[in-house]
């Protein structure tokens, strides 16, 4: 079970905020990239366990965890719990990076925490559901503090989008929403 505690924005629809972009750092245990819109995604590995090609492509290893931050340096969110092939992360295009991402991080019940500083767009389960699957969501918790009335608030149990003939069991989410701007 992950567990995502979101410091500042967090669109989980936004393409560029995780697909891969250029390697930046690897060692056994971890793996650096910037994505297209300069965020940049750390993953952790608690076994040191990552290998990677002659591109520097990881071939193999085992994620624990997961950091992001914006071009400023400042953690977006980051993420505990997992453990994850680290090949499950990427995909070859953009869009295909995005969705393997974040499948790979929502996989199973997840645990969803978020101050009240910056925007969020969160989902439980998956980003969309594509004509003809047949999926089921888990049990999401999402405790997040709004402390401001202006900053937009999106959050999903189970999916963003359904797209007709997909079909869809929602999980047994439950969703907390605060007004407490002392949230830490």
């Amino acid at each position: 079970m992950a567990t995502i505690a979101a410091t500042l924005s967090l669109d989980v629809s936004a393409i560029n905020t995780v697909a891969f972009g250029t390697h930046v750092a690897h060692s056994p245990g971890g793996y650096t990239w910037v994505t297209p819109s300069t965020f940049r995604i750390s993953l952790i590995s608690g076994m040191e366990d990552i290998a990677v090609n002659g591109l520097n492509a990881p071939i193999a290893g085992t994620i624990n965890g997961i950091v992001s931050t914006n071009d400023q340096g400042a953690i977006n969110y980051t993420v505990t719990g997992l453990n994850a092939p680290i090949t499950n992360l990427f995909a070859l295009t953009p869009a295909a990076s995005h969705e393997a991402y974040w499948e790979t991080v929502l996989a199973g019940a997840t645990t969803f925490t978020a101050g009240p500083d910056g925007d969020l767009d969160m989902t439980g389960d998956f980003i969309r559901v594509n004509a003809g699957q047949t999926v089921s969501g888990a049990a999401d918790r999402f405790d997040v503090s709004r402390g401001f009335a202006f900053l937009a608030t999106s959050l999903a149990g189970d999916a963003l989008a359904v797209d007709s003939g997909a079909t869809l069991t929602g999980g047994n989410d439950r969703i907390t929403v605060t007004s407490d701007t002392s949230y830490s």
